[in-house]
């Protein structure tokens, strides 16, 4: 009889402990273009273009990358990881003030989706308004 129990209660910590090692951590990379004109990038990594030109429209937010780790973490990655540099073309001239690849220029919101077994949802957004065009 105390066998069976035993085995209860050793699957029971075997079910409990396992999920809670495991965990997803998903971050989204947003660019939010609060400016009157599109703007198009090119992004490089190791000195390689990194697919084709993305337009953002003017007033709008777009979505450049979604990744998801195996592993539950608090603490989000960093926004400009893998961007090295961006070629940068805006709707009637100009350059930005704020570089894309500096992690300086990007905001982070963590919601946490699930404690066990942990799951957090980071949120990197990289804004761009009127005012960082320089003419």
């Amino acid at each position: 009889m105390r066998r069976p129990t035993f085995l209860i209660v050793l699957s029971f910590l075997v079910a409990t402990i396992l999920p809670s090692c495991s965990g997803e951590t998903v971050t989204s990379k947003y660019i939010d273009n609060q400016t009157d004109r599109d703007i198009g990038f090119v992004f490089y990594r190791y000195g390689y273009a990194q697919g084709d030109t993305l337009t953002v429209q003017a007033g709008s937010r777009k979505r450049i990358s979604q990744s998801t780790r195996d592993k539950g973490e608090e603490i989000a990655p960093p926004c400009a990881e893998f961007i090295d540099s961006a070629a940068v073309s805006i709707e009637g001239g100009g350059t930005l003030s704020n570089n894309i690849a500096q992690e300086k220029y990007w905001t982070v919101e963590t919601e946490q989706v699930r404690n066990m077994p942990p799951e957090y949802n980071h949120t990197c957004t990289y804004i761009i308004k009127q005012v960082n065009i320089i003419p």
